[in-house]
């Protein structure tokens, strides 16, 4: 027996909420505590190399002394605050590695089965009139889930108003199973799902670190060659 576009989307909601909270996150500390202080020091030596390579130039053109660095400052900022944003992502990733909290196997279905119903009863899709109510309770819902809270989510359950009645329009549930079915693809196809392959395959996973570690050594042969031809200039 065919599933109804009712569970249908009922089903893709849980999915990419699933996604967002869970797998994507965990995917992403995943990458970042395997990789992230390499990238870190990849990123940081290449715009050390730049740095030198663009005073070298300046220096060239014949550019104040006194101003290069401040005009170095200048054009490298965006790079730096693009390094020191994922620096503190790394920061983040390691923090939660010292409290992060599992649910066993049986409480985690627990909470996927309660959330599954929940998104019937409170989702928009499913309920487009929504009292401000409704819409709080709903979001303390998904926080829960977001955050493994089964005991919050139990405890939400309870409130929800008696004789709520499913929203039923099969163009609207096409329509948001399309919509959904794009945001998954989406999901899918950008960082941090699209680094699963590289941590699921062992292959793959010690050529990147190898690339990295080459690309690390290669940069310090580098600035050490071009730190000598600045040194010569002034």
């Amino acid at each position: 027996m065919s599933i109804s576009l009712k569970e249908k989307l009922a089903e893709l909601i849980f999915e990419y909420d699933k996604l967002r909270f869970h797998i994507c996150p965990k995917i992403e500390d995943m990458y970042l505590l395997s990789f992230g202080f390499l990238e870190c020091e990849a990123y940081n030596l290449d715009i050390e190399l730049e740095m030198i390579k663009r005073y070298i130039e300046l220096f060239n053109q014949g550019e104040d002394l006194s101003k290069i660095d401040e005009m170095l400052d200048n054009e490298f900022e965006e790079s730096v605050g693009m390094l020191e944003k994922y620096m503190g992502e790394l920061d983040l990733a390691i923090e939660r590695k010292d409290t992060h909290f599992e649910l066993s196997e049986d409480d985690l279905d627990s909470l996927n089965s309660l959330y599954l119903d929940l998104i019937y009863k409170l989702h928009p899709s499913f309920n487009p009139v929504q009292s401000i109510y409704e819409k709080d309770l709903f979001e303390e819902i998904v926080e829960a889930f977001e955050t493994y809270d089964l005991t919050s989510m139990r405890s939400l359950a309870i409130l929800i108003p008696e004789g709520k009645t499913i929203f039923e329009d099969d163009d609207v549930f096409i329509k948001s199973i399309s919509q959904i079915n794009q945001e998954i693809y989406n999901i899918k196809n950008s960082y941090p799902y699209n680094k699963k392959k590289i941590l699921d395959d062992e292959k793959l996973f010690k050529d990147y670190k190898i690339q990295l570690l080459d690309v690390v050594a290669n940069d310090y042969l580098l600035i050490e060659e071009y730190g000598k031809k600045l040194d010569e200039l002034i």
